[in-house]
Formats: structure tokens, C-alpha cells, sequence
């Protein structure tokens, strides 16, 4: 039976929404709530990495005067330190070490990139002319600018092989991935996978001990359970001690809760929805609460989906074949899943032949495979009903809010907690499978011959790209660019935004991959020494020790990340409804705004993050 999944096995690393961790304080350890961890990669210098982590930290503190004069001490050290550097505001460009002040210098007189500004209006948006442009930026070198015009190019034919190739994509199951990310997909879960079966002996023998009727082996069982010290452990509690009774099942939640990393979460997030016990999901849901809810919120509204429909469409071909299209069509909360069955039915004639009963035949069997599929439909729809209540239930345990448990109403009320506007309509992947049936003429009522030849696929893969939503900026915000301050409205796909990695702290200059504008809507003003912007009031801003906080979360007093130092804010206050813009960037998702040049995600959804600053990371 050939429909889209209703739900993805939990054990699937593409069913499960893993952001994985990669990235000591001794002054400030004894006033810092957590341990303090740098996540770039260390130097040869031990010492450096020292004086890096302790300026991060300062920042935490407001510190800025200590933050520079440690960074600085960093960088005379190892001048060809990275986090050294980013975190002093300079950045690799052309193969040596600029300060961001210098990027004008540098690029304004750069004759590619005047040409580059001055030919790209003349191409049109369509995927022959951005694929042209994009030839025409690979050849002067422009890399950058060629992949934001690539990336148009797949926007606007979805399935374009050549475009999709330059950009790193692979097709797997008939759905393109970057290649970096199905390897890192892969890769997590063989280690589920793995770690499973490390830990299979010990939680069997476990749960064997749970079983038995003397409550002293009971006991036995259930202390070495409670020992159990280590997150690897995690795959074998979800899948064998939380399958095995309610009260096992409440154990594993409570050992799993002890762990505070991505796995984990994510199996509390499955074991809220697929357990079969109901208190064991609420347990689950309620250890999800403290979570950052960017960690596990996704995982529940991913889960829902719209109630499967189908079109059922029969055409007549050449040479008296038929043709059955059977469609089928859901939703998904970033993208449309469509999945279309065709048939061609296609008679042989035999001398003295029935056609008519050969044509009866093909009907029957069109008629009863139609009946099939159906039927499984209709059974895949009560699984996706199922999880679609139990997936509300846990968000209303988590969020606090009560709706129907209906997709579109989590997913609306998602976009609205995140002061998100969703622009234009969901892209669709489409898959299409394609078979032939040969149906060969009776020549007698007792002699029933019929030949099928073998099923042909197809797969047409669709634009798997997740709808962005659209927390703003006022036009006029002042966005640094690789030639200077350039309004948000002003810019267009191609430009290069400076762009900071919040794991790592790194800082380059990234191209704008999109640009979006938001209707008339409530507005904020952000207001520091020396500078003041308006904007929605979702839109996420880094906050030193606090990571993304939306505008509306802002508070005096506050330090604002920025590429070279922090900010404080001064005042937070309402400001006139605007229509307001933003931006989609390559790779890091971040830009900075305004003459302090504060950091700013941009038009993405935000992945989980446990950075207190850019590079330095709550363990």
C-alpha cells in the first residue's frame, strides 16, 4: 500500500527533531548557576582559551571593558585564533584577518561586485535567468552570490538536478537533502541505534528483574536502574523499560528526565505522544515543561498532520489503454505532501478475443485496488486523528493553551507565540509512483490469461524547503553589509550581510538567500546609547546569558549581543504599526542591525540553542 506515512518510526532519525550539541570558568564558577563551556574548538595555547571564555563570560555580566581588554591579551597571544578574533569584530576576508570597520574599505571599490549590483536587475526571476545569473557570478568568483542564485533557482523549479547538485543536495527516498545533513542525520542515527543495543542486555535484565515475584529481585532491578548515570543509555529506556508496563514506563520517564541533552528531550517528546498509557504521557509532557520549548515544541507540531484526502481520475489513452490516477494529499506544518499513484491499464488482443471481458477485468481490478487503498486510508486517518489528540494534549500540558486538537490550530498558534506571519503557500513534495498492467484478451471462457509486468517508479521530488515565517524590522534598519549600512528594505538577494554562528561565535559575511515583508502590524522601539530601532514584537535579538529573546521579552538594562561589544538597552516602548521586512541568510541565519550592530535572526525558524553568548555554551 503505497500512501505517505501517517508517522515516522520513533526510532527513525528523520522522525526524530535532533539539533545536536557540539559546543571552565574558574573567576566566575562560583557565581555562575551552570558550568561555563566554550564551544569553538580549542587552540594550542591552553591559556588562550582561558582568557576567550573568561571574556564571554564578562559579557554575561555587562563587563565590557574586561571583555576587551581579555580578548585583546587573547588575540596578541594567537593572532590567528578564531574566537579570538570573531569576538573582536574581525573576520577572515580574502585570506587575512579584517576588522568588519574595514569591510567598506575593501569591498566598495571591488569592480566584480559593482558589476554584479549593476547586471543582476536585468535577469528575470525565473529559474533560466537565475541559473544564468548564477553561471555569470561562478565565473568572476562570486561563490556567494552564485549560491544565493542557485538557491532561487530551486525555489523556483524545485527538482532542477543541475542547481541542486552545485548547491550540495543529494535525493534519498526521493526527497533532496543536503549532503552534510543526510551524512549528519545518518550518523545520529546509527549512534541511536548503536547505544540501543550497548544498553539492550542491561535494561532487559532489568525489566526481567521487574518481573519477578520476590521483591527483593524487584528491588535489585529497580537499584540498578536508578544508577544508570549516562544519556547513551537513553535509546534502550524508550524503547524496551518504556514498552513494558505503565510502571515501567513511568520509571524510564523519570530516568530520562535526569538528562537535559537534545536526545532526550526529543524521547520525552515522542513517549508524550506514543505511549499507551495515558499518565505515562502526561508524566512525559510534564518533564518537558522546564525544557526549552524551541527543543521540543517542533517535535509535537510535526507529529500533526491535516486529514489525508484523494481524487480518484480515470482517462482514456491511445491504442485503447486507460488510465487510473489515484491522488492523495495532506499537510504537514511546513509543507503539502502529495502522493500519486498512476495505473495504465493496457489490453493485448488475441485473435477471437472478448475485449469486452478483458475490459470488464481491468475494471474490476481498478475498482477493487481504488476499494484498498481506501479503506487503508480511512485506517490511516484514525492513526493521524489518534496522534493528533494526544500531540495536542501535550502541547496544552506544555504551552497551557487550549485548543481542538486540529493541526492548523497549533500551528497557528505557534506562528502567533513567535510573532510569526507566514508568507505565501506551503511548498509541496510530491512523489509519484507509475505501473503498467497488461490485460490479454480470453479466447475461451475457461482460459484466463493475464500478464503484469513489473511496477516502474518515478519519484518526482517537490521543494522540501520549510515555510518561513516573518518577525520584521521597520524600513530604514539599518543592516550592516559587506560595503556598509544598508537599509532592510533596500536589500536584495545576492547582497552579503555580516552573520555571526551563535555556537561557535564565528563571524563572515553570508548572502541573503530571501526577503520577505510583513503587513501593517504592531510595533516596538528598541532604544540603546546611541541608537534606536523599530521592529515586530517577535522578532529575536541576542541577549547575553539569555540567548533569543523576542522584542517583546526585552527589558532595560538587558545587554544586546554585538559583533564587537554588547549593547544595553535603555528603554523598550511602543511604537506605530508599520509594514515591516526581513531577510532569509545562508548558513548562520543571523545578521546585525542598527549603527550597534546587535544581533538579529533572521527569517527562520530558530533551532534550539544552549549559548549564553556566541561561543560560549551552558553545560
Amino acid at each position: 500500500m503505497m500512501l505517505p506515512p501517517v508517522f515516522p518510526c520513533a526510532s527513525s532519525s528523520r522522525a526524530r527533531w535532533v539539533v545536536a550539541s557540539f559546543f571552565a570558568i574558574t573567576l566566575a564558577a562560583a557565581s555562575s548557576p551552570e558550568p561555563l563551556t566554550a564551544a569553538a574548538p580549542e587552540s594550542d595555547h591552553p591559556a588562550v582559551d582561558a582568557l576567550v571564555r573568561e571574556a564571554l563570560t564578562r559579557e554575561i555580566y555587562g563587563e565590557t571593558q574586561e571583555r576587551a581588554d581579555l580578548l585583546e591579551r587573547a588575540a596578541a597571544i594567537a593572532p590567528e585564533y578564531g574566537p579570538a578574533m570573531w569576538h573582536r569584530g574581525y573576520l577572515q576576508s580574502q585570506g587575512k584577518w579584517i576588522s568588519e570597520s574595514e569591510l567598506d574599505q575593501q569591498n566598495v571599490g571591488d569592480k566584480r561586485l559593482a558589476a554584479y549590483q549593476k547586471i543582476r536587475s536585468r535577469y528575470e526571476q525565473t529559474a533560466q535567468d537565475q541559473l544564468r545569473l548564477a553561471d555569470w557570478c561562478r565565473q568572476r568568483g562570486l561563490l556567494e552570490q552564485e549560491r544565493a542564485h542557485l538557491n532561487q533557482v530551486v525555489q523556483l523549479a524545485p527538482n532542477h538536478p543541475g542547481a541542486r547538485e552545485r548547491l550540495g543536495f543529494v535525493a534519498a527516498d526521493g526527497v533532496w537533502f543536503l549532503r552534510e545533513d543526510l551524512q549528519q542525520n545518518q550518523a545520529i542515527e546509527q549512534r541511536y541505534l548503536q547505544d540501543l543495543q550497548d544498553w539492550r542486555k542491561e535494561i532487559v535484565q532489568a525489566v526481567q528483574g521487574l518481573r519477578q515475584t520476590s521483591q527483593h529481585k524487584r528491588e535489585a532491578a529497580l537499584n540498578r536502574l536508578q544508577a544508570i548515570d549516562d544519556p547513551s543509555a537513553v535509546p534502550a529506556l524508550e524503547q524496551i523499560l518504556a514498552t513494558e508496563s505503565e510502571a515501567c514506563a513511568l520509571q524510564a520517564i523519570a530516568l530520562i528526565a535526569r538528562f537535559d541533552d537534545q536526545q532526550s528531550t526529543t524521547s520525552l517528546a515522542q513517549l508524550s505522544m506514543t505511549s499507551p498509557w495515558p499518565t505515562a504521557r502526561r508524566a512525559a509532557a510534564e518533564a518537558l515543561k522546564p525544557r526549552d520549548e524551541m527543543s521540543y515544541i517542533p517535535t509535537l507540531l510535526g507529529a500533526m498532520h491535516t486529514p489525508t484526502v484523494s481524487r480518484l481520475q480515470v482517462f482514456s489513452g491511445r491504442g485503447g489503454r486507460v488510465h487510473v490516477r489515484h491522488a492523495f494529499y495532506r499537510e504537514g506544518q511546513g509543507q503539502g505532501e502529495m502522493m500519486v499513484l498512476d495505473t495504465t491499464y493496457r489490453r493485448i488482443a488475441l485473435p477471437d478475443g472478448d475485449g469486452n471481458e478483458t475490459l470488464a477485468r481491468a475494471a474490476a481490478n481498478a475498482q477493487l485496488t481504488a476499494f484498498q487503498r481506501e479503506r487503508e486510508l480511512a485506517r490511516q486517518n484514525a492513526i493521524n486523528d489518534m496522534l493528533n489528540t494526544r500531540a495536542a494534549e501535550s502541547l496544552q500540558i506544555v504551552s497551557g493553551q487550549v485548543l481542538p486538537p486540529q493541526a492548523d490550530a497549533w500551528w497557528t498558534w505557534w506562528n502567533q507565540h513567535n510573532g510569526v506571519f507566514v508568507q505565501g503557500p506551503k511548498p509541496q513534495q510530491t512523489k509519484v509512483q507509475q505501473q503498467q498492467l497488461v490485460f490479454v484478451d480470453q479466447v475461451s471462457p475457461q482460459q484466463q490469461v493475464a500478464n503484469q509486468r513489473s511496477q516502474q517508479a518515478a519519484i518526482a521530488a517537490m521543494n522540501t524547503t520549510t515555510r518561513t515565517g516573518s518577525d520584521c524590522l521597520a524600513a530604514g534598519t539599518l543592516i550592516r553589509t559587506a560595503t556598509g549600512f544598508q537599509a532592510v528594505d533596500k536589500l536584495q538577494v545576492g547582497d552579503l550581510v555580516l552573520s555571526q554562528d551563535v555556537e561557535t561565535g564565528e563571524l563572515a559575511l553570508k548572502p541573503v538567500l530571501a526577503l520577505t515583508v510583513r503587513p501593517l502590524g504592531p510595533m516596538l522601539r528598541v532604544e540603546m546609547e546611541g541608537d534606536a530601532f523599530e521592529c515586530s514584537e517577535g522578532h529575536p535579538f541576542f541577549v547575553a546569558g539569555d540567548g533569543w529573546v523576542k522584542a517583546r521579552d526585552l527589558k532595560s538594562g538587558m545587554e544586546m549581543h554585538g559583533c564587537r561589544q554588547p549593547s544595553q538597552i535603555f528603554q523598550i516602548g511602543s511604537s506605530e504599526p508599520a509594514v515591516t521586512y526581513n531577510l532569509v541568510v545562508a548558513d548562520f541565519h543571523t545578521y546585525f542591525v542598527g549603527e550597534a550592530k546587535v544581533l538579529s535572526h533572521d527569517n527562520t525558524i530558530r533551532a534550539a540553542t544552549r549559548a549564553l553568548t556566541p561561543g560560549l555554551s551552558a553545560e
